[in-house]
């Protein structure tokens, strides 16, 4: 199946990005009226096949782009069995009858690797993997995006705010890069950041953990609203994990004398903001240092137990309100 690419992994920014770039290929190249797009909600299996079989008069060059397929666990990009398995199982049986000149891309960022349809698609097709950005990867994103208009101590203030979220960093760019230019402003400021950039973790890790020991119903209300708003599972998970790194590096500085959040901060990596938001919590979070480590450990195991197998996935969410009730 050479001509047929699987796109997955977690960085749906960055997939579609390239796939942006493909289909803007292909559009200059041969025509809109060769490019097939099913998204997951709205997958037809007589339709999808039409598009892939059909001869046209002219050109046989086609692109034809699934969603959802293998089955994805992504609830934006989720489809029920009942309709993606008679899709798999066709593409899966006809394999050698796919014409050479159609192009199918199947998408699907968070698929079950358990099942069949992953395992076949995963070793016949041509597998492009799109995974999370590290930091010093996202302070390169941001950099690039902005050019001279940010320095590398606020690009690292911006991923502390954004965390890893490639979507929303990208949108803050845009926003930061509006407001230069209508200002007329050559260089952004950490003032400039701070006022304008949207602080994804106000919402997140750091406001949980603000309310983890003072007002716990508080804090699995946040959990509880994190999951009715489909928060993808692993990147809110590593959102507790940095936020509980830095408690836990902020409470071994001051144990050995470091009161200060700034100097904490240069320490750390982090930016004065975000420590001093959190060390004016450090004398209860001392006291409840044994439950802080405890709960990171806990959510270690968690994450190795989910992408093991050992865990279902559908378990996550009431682990981690378990977790936070427990400690």
């Amino acid at each position: 199946m050479s001509n047929t690419f699987l796109f997955t992994w977690e960085e749906a920014y960055l997939l579609h990005q390239d796939l942006r770039t493909w289909k803007k290929a292909f559009l200059d190249k041969y025509g809109e009226q060769w490019l097939f797009i099913f998204n997951s909600d709205s997958l037809d299996k007589a339709t999808l096949l039409n598009a892939i079989y059909a001869w046209g008069m002219f050109s046989t060059k086609k692109l034809v782009i699934i969603y959802g397929i293998p089955k994805d666990s992504t609830p934006s990009n989720k489809t029920s069995a009942s309709i993606s398995w008679p899709i798999e199982s066709y593409l899966i049986e006809h394999r050698n009858t796919i014409p050479t000149d159609t192009v199918v891309i199947l998408v699907s960022y968070k698929p079950d690797k358990r099942t069949k349809a992953y395992k076949f698609f995963s070793k016949n097709s041509q597998v492009k993997t799109y995974a999370p950005l590290k930091d010093k990867q996202l302070v390169w994103f941001i950099q690039h995006k902005l050019w001279s208009l940010i320095n590398t101590p606020e690009a690292e203030m911006m991923v502390s705010l954004c965390w890893s979220h490639l979507f929303n960093l990208a949108n803050e760019c845009d926003k930061l890069k509006a407001y230069a230019e209508y200002h007329a402003i050559k260089t952004l400021t950490n003032t400039h950041i701070h006022d304008i950039v949207f602080h994804q973790w106000e919402i997140d890790s750091f406001k949980i953990l603000d309310n983890l020991f003072s007002n716990k119903d508080k804090a699995l209300e946040l959990i509880t609203q994190a999951q009715q708003q489909h928060q993808d599972t692993f990147q809110f998970l590593w959102m507790l994990y940095r936020g509980l790194k830095l408690v836990i590096q902020m409470i071994d500085l001051h144990e050995q004398w470091v009161r200060s959040s700034k100097e904490i901060a240069s320490i750390v990596k982090l930016h004065p903001f975000a420590v001093a938001k959190q060390y004016k919590h450090i004398d209860r979070l001392v006291k409840n240092k044994k439950n802080i480590h405890h709960l990171l450990h806990h959510l270690v195991h968690l994450d190795r137990s989910i992408k093991s197998w050992v865990y279902p996935h559908e378990w996550f969410w009431l682990d981690i309100k378990s977790a936070v009730y427990a400690v």
